[in-house]
């Protein structure tokens, strides 16, 4: 008898235990749990394997997901800190470029005659970038200027032809911080920064337009989408430099303290 009892309660167990294992609502229920438990810079990772269980549920399974609302948050969550993350990585790169091009025009403006002396050694001692970037830079533009076909598509040996004139650049504009700034702007569209800025840009702007259609009513879009139309707007403004000395110092000091106004208010929400 005694024996019989034992078999039973151990069938019993062994059948809850299936049950317990074998519910996909609580496993559901537990990965999301664990999602959103997760610090910051885990939950893109995991989102899509918490997607994909809660997506194999039936309609009536999904009804049954207590937490499924966290779900939707996290996805929005993800989705938002992404675009911040490209925005604010773009921000960066721009910054430190937008500095280069204000210190590139203020020494042309002011220290012309040493520009003209130490040409790209000197403008490299005063900027972030190297006397090499500079010096593709100055290539890049003076190829501009005769070469129909794109810098990209030249071969070595073409762009080789533009290391002995390399220094006319100095000499072409009708002054030296034209130069100066036409100098340091290409060097950024050589040294791949340019394009660099422009990717993260474009990944932020769809992941803004992909928001505006899906969650609309999430509370920091607008200051995302506020944010990236300024650190957009400045690095427009750095790739092609316009108007005075002053206006161009007033205009990057407008952009500047826009995108960190903005910067550190979102920061409080999607950094660590």
């Amino acid at each position: 008898m005694k024996r019989i009892i034992s078999v039973i309660l151990v069938c019993l167990f062994t059948l809850s235990l299936c049950a317990c294992g074998s519910n996909p609502v609580q496993e559901v229920e537990k990965q999301i749990e664990d999602l959103v438990n997760s610090p910051y810079s885990e939950k893109a990772a995991k989102l899509d394997d918490v997607l994909s269980s809660y997506n194999a549920l039936d309609d009536k399974q999904k009804e049954k997901v207590e937490n499924r609302d966290q779900l939707k948050q996290t996805q929005i969550y993800v989705l938002a800190q992404s675009a911040y993350n490209n925005i604010n990585t773009a921000y960066e790169i721009i910054e430190v470029m937008g500095s280069d091009i204000y210190e590139a025009w203020r020494i042309g403006v002011f220290n012309s005659k040493e520009v003209k002396r130490g040409k790209f050694s000197y403008l490299a001692s005063t900027l972030s970038l190297s006397e090499k970037e500079l010096i593709e830079g100055a290539k890049y533009y003076v190829a501009s200027l005769h070469d129909q076909m794109a810098w990209e598509t030249l071969s070595k040996d073409q762009k080789a032809r533009y290391d002995e004139n390399v220094e006319s650049v100095f000499y072409l504009l009708d002054d030296v911080f034209s130069a100066c700034v036409l100098v340091t702007s290409n060097a950024y569209v050589e040294n791949g920064k340019t394009k660099q800025v422009e990717d993260l840009l474009t990944s932020a702007k769809a992941q803004m337009k992909e928001m505006s259609q899906k969650y609309s009513d999430y509370e920091h879009y607008s200051n995302l989408k506020e944010y990236f139309t300024s650190v957009s707007a400045f690095f427009d403004f750095c790739k092609s430099p316009k108007g005075s000395y002053e206006q161009a110092i007033e205009t990057m000091n407008d952009y500047r303290n826009t995108a960190r106004e903005l910067k550190n208010d979102l920061a409080f929400i999607f950094e660590e």
